[in-house]
C-alpha cells in the first residue's frame, strides 16, 4: 500500500464561493506546514482553479452524483491514502461517510462541516428523510 500523505480536501468544484475561497486561503499554510494537501473535486471546474498554489494535486471524482462520488473517493483514497479527509458540504459529507465505510480500517480521519441551517436546507432537497437518515448514520463516523 502507498504511504499516507497529509490532507485530502473534497469540494464540489472551485467556482467562487465561501468554502472555495477559504480553502484557497488555507492551502499556502498547509503546504508550508508540509501537509501535502490534495484537492478532490466532484466536478473539476471553476474560476478559482487557476488560483491553486503550485504543487497542490487536484483529482477529479468524475462529476457523478452522491453514490458515484463515494465510490470514486474510496478508489482514490485506496490508491493514494490520506491521514485526514475534509469535507464541508452536505452531499460531499454524505459521500465521504459512504467512502469511509467502504475503506474500513484503512479510512482516513474524517472532518465534516455544515455551513447552513440543516432544517431549511433539507426542505429544499429531494428525499429529505433519506438524507437525514444518512446524516444520522454517517456523520458519527467523523472525527470532528
Amino acid at each position: 500500500m502507498t504511504s499516507r500523505t497529509g490532507l485530502a480536501l473534497c469540494l464540489p468544484h472551485l467556482h467562487t464561493g465561501g468554502i472555495e475561497r477559504n480553502v484557497l486561503r488555507l492551502l499556502p499554510g498547509l503546504v508550508a506546514a508540509g501537509l501535502q494537501p490534495r484537492i478532490f473535486l466532484q466536478h473539476p471546474e471553476g474560476d478559482l482553479l487557476h488560483a491553486l498554489p503550485e504543487g497542490v494535486e487536484v483529482q477529479s471524482l468524475g462529476g457523478g452524483g452522491m453514490l458515484a462520488t463515494a465510490r470514486a473517493l474510496a478508489r482514490a483514497l485506496r490508491t493514494a491514502p490520506a491521514e485526514v479527509l475534509w469535507t464541508q458540504t452536505n452531499a460531499l459529507n454524505i459521500a465521504a461517510g459512504l467512502a469511509h465505510l467502504r475503506l474500513g480500517a484503512t479510512a482516513p480521519r474524517l472532518v465534516m462541516g455544515e455551513h447552513i441551517p440543516i432544517g431549511p436546507f433539507l426542505a429544499t432537497r429531494k428525499r429529505p428523510a433519506l438524507r437525514r437518515a444518512l446524516m444520522r448514520g454517517l456523520y458519527r463516523r467523523a472525527t470532528v
